[in-house]
């Protein structure tokens, strides 16, 4: 078989031909070539069978495709089974052996027991196998005894990334005998057996039968090559990939923190390089799941979700930001650390919108996939943990709505250091964000769709209502910036105006909507380059007088009304409204502007001008993943119309 040969063959999806392991769930499972800890050859496979269950890997039939097999005796109450199988088509030989464990200590490499057993190892590289639209690796190596030879390939499996030892892990060893084949060949029938291997299905009860093969292209991105913008979200979902760690900026990331996006790109000359260079948003990942999923870019997006899905550990509770050259924070290291609830609604929302846009090509796809199902449940788990901050008491001013989280930094003058200083504060935040319940309510009524269960659906129905009742402002039109336990916070935020058109349209006011639109243009702001949107209007830059004075001791009253700025990712989100009134005209001109501050390399800045501690203008994951989305909506990609929509 040719090189040419072999990729075709990796290209491929196992179907049953019975109707019976057409509709059986598929399953997907974490993989890697070392059990301790992860390495960059972690990838995942999909099979037929439950592999992290024991009594179906016992259950392989002794005829797989072309292969007929035979059990060995052996002494070793470690292993499910030791096999051979034939390939009755040219004599070829396999040995196969599968380990279930519950505990790493049942777990080692194969290179122990052929060194042990005097093999002589002579070569070690790695495999990369394609089956459906999943990648794995294997470790393989060849050995030689006397008279044997054999090319040998394991891989270890998880039932996600998480590798939660409580769900058990499997080894698969697979090693072909090299009698008179080449090396080439061996890799070939290895190939083979795995394919079979992974169609196999335990609903066959070991009923003999041969399998087809079908190959079928792994995803491709969403392309118009008609595009007055292809260049563009090329060069953009590009720079967005190269956020992701291991990256250039951080090489060797924490073992959990793998596949988690870099929220800035700055110069390593930056004041700033050292204490954010390797931070990582939980809403810019969020953010990245919903771009990549936009573009077809089905892996990269599922991989994100795999990391989200680390950070939060069991109980689904996701902190604000993290870093990836180190472990903090996590669950026993947290000091310092905040949740903030519109974060975690983004999170648990970006996984929502990615199972809806695989339903839209498979109405079945989450019953048919162990991965989605998965997903799904810890989509609930996160929305479950933070309905427990919402506010029940129906006399409270913030009834129906979530409180913000948990810890904040506030600013505070050092008047001996004549320095300004960020100090963490623990404890709740009883505050009410509006923009974290704009958030918070599409992904409830999004996750109630998908998962039919009317908790949420009805949670977000009773958020949408007090948002309404509560939080509208019809002096301002537009919806406050939040709900405190004594009244309304009423400070402008664009947001609050933006994002509140979603919330309208989707809850069918749309004269408000229309009048939210309209406020958004308050907050338009004339720059050297063109014109922009800023944050806020009517308040100070920095509320707390003594920073205000600190920062701008000529002007102690300096005013966001006041300001000349271009907040990209804001911008974006007043243009996508605009789009939702048919005004594409005006959404162009909106990105138009943003894409002034695009850098070279594809990235976007943050903002027009730097405040300290509040705004940055170095290349951001958030105006480029929201520039994607907006492209998406303009070009009518299907999977972007799914966004915060009606």
């Amino acid at each position: 078989m040719t090189i040419k040969q072999y990729s075709l063959l990796i290209i491929v999806i196992f179907i049953a031909c019975t109707g019976n392991a057409l509709a059986s769930r598929i399953n997907t499972f974490t993989t890697d070539i070392a059990y301790y800890f992860a390495t960059s050859h972690e990838g995942k496979i999909k099979a037929s069978s439950d592999f992290l269950d024991n009594d179906q890997i016992l259950q392989i039939p002794f005829e797989l495709g072309n292969w007929d097999g035979y059990d060995l005796e052996h002494d070793d109450e470690n292993l499910s089974f030791f096999r051979a199988y034939v390939d009755q088509r040219d004599g070829a030989k396999i040995y196969f052996i599968a380990v279930h464990a519950l505990t790493e200590s049942k777990l080692h490499t194969p290179e122990v027991c052929y060194l042990n057993d005097n093999w002589k190892i002579s070569k070690r590289g790695y495999n990369k196998i394609a089956l459906a639209d999943k990648h794995f690796e294997t470790r393989y190596f060849i050995a030689e005894k006397d008279e044997w030879k054999h090319y040998l390939s394991y891989w270890f499996m998880w039932r996600d990334s998480r590798r939660l030892m409580s769900d058990g892990a499997v080894m698969f060893r697979i090693a072909v005998s090299m009698d008179n084949i080449s090396e080439e060949k061996a890799k070939a029938k290895l190939r083979d057996f795995i394919i079979n291997l992974s169609g196999y299905s335990a609903d066959q009860k070991n009923t003999p039968g041969k399998k087809t093969i079908q190959e079928t292209p792994l995803s491709e991105p969403f392309i118009n090559r008609d595009s007055e913008y292809f260049d563009t979200r090329k060069e953009t979902l590009q720079w967005l990939q190269k956020q992701i760690v291991p990256n250039e900026i951080v090489r060797s990331p924490a073992n959990d923190r793998r596949n988690l996006i870099l929220s800035y790109k700055l110069p390593k000359d930056a004041d700033a390089y050292r204490y954010i260079f390797s931070k990582s948003s939980l809403y810019d990942n969020a953010l990245a799941v919903i771009a990549f999923t936009i573009e077809h870019q089905f892996e990269t997006a599922s991989k994100i979700i795999d990391a989200i899905m680390r950070m939060g550990g069991e109980d689904g509770d996701l902190f604000f930001t993290f870093n990836t050259h180190n472990s903090w924070p996590n669950s026993k290291d947290r000091e310092g650390a905040i949740i903030r609830s519109g974060a975690s609604a983004w999170a648990g929302y970006s996984i929502v919108f990615y199972l809806r846009a695989l339903l839209l090509s498979d109405p079945d796809a989450i019953e048919k996939s162990s991965e989605l199902q998965g997903y799904l449940k810890y989509a609930e788990l996160i929305a479950d943990n933070m309905l427990q901050r919402s506010v029940n008491d129906t006399r409270d001013p913030r009834y129906g709505l979530i409180t913000g989280g948990n810890g904040s930094y506030r600013l505070f003058l050092n008047d001996e250091a004549d320095v300004i200083e960020e100090r963490f504060v623990p404890g709740e935040v009883l505050w009410t964000s509006m923009e974290h319940n704009i958030d918070m309510y599409f992904y409830l009524r999004d996750l109630g769709d998908v998962s039919g269960n009317q908790d949420y659906s009805l949670a977000a129905e009773a958020m949408g209502e007090s948002l309404l009742q509560k939080s509208w402002n019809t002096r301002f039109e537009q919806f406050n910036r939040g709900q405190r336990l004594d009244g309304p916070d009423t400070v402008r935020a664009l947001d609050c105006a933006s994002w509140g058109v979603f919330l309208l349209l989707a809850r069918e006011e749309e004269e408000k909507a229309y009048a939210a639109l309209s406020a958004a243009e308050n907050y338009r702001s004339i720059t050297d380059r063109g014109f922009g949107y800023k944050p806020y209007i009517d308040k100070p830059i920095y509320e707390n007088r003594k920073i205000n004075t600190f920062y701008f001791p000529s002007n102690p009253q300096k005013n966001w009304t006041d300001l000349e700025m271009m907040w990209t990712e804001g911008a974006l989100g007043v243009s996508l409204a605009n789009m939702r009134f048919r005004n594409n005209k005006r959404a162009k001109d909106i990105i138009r502007e943003v894409l002034k501050y695009r850098s070279k390399k594809g990235g976007i800045a943050y903002s027009s001008i730097p405040i300290a501690h509040e705004f940055s203008t170095a290349p951001s994951v958030a105006p480029a993943a929201w520039l994607i989305i907006n492209l998406g909506e303009l070009e009518q990609n299907k999977i972007a119309q799914l966004f915060w929509n009606q």
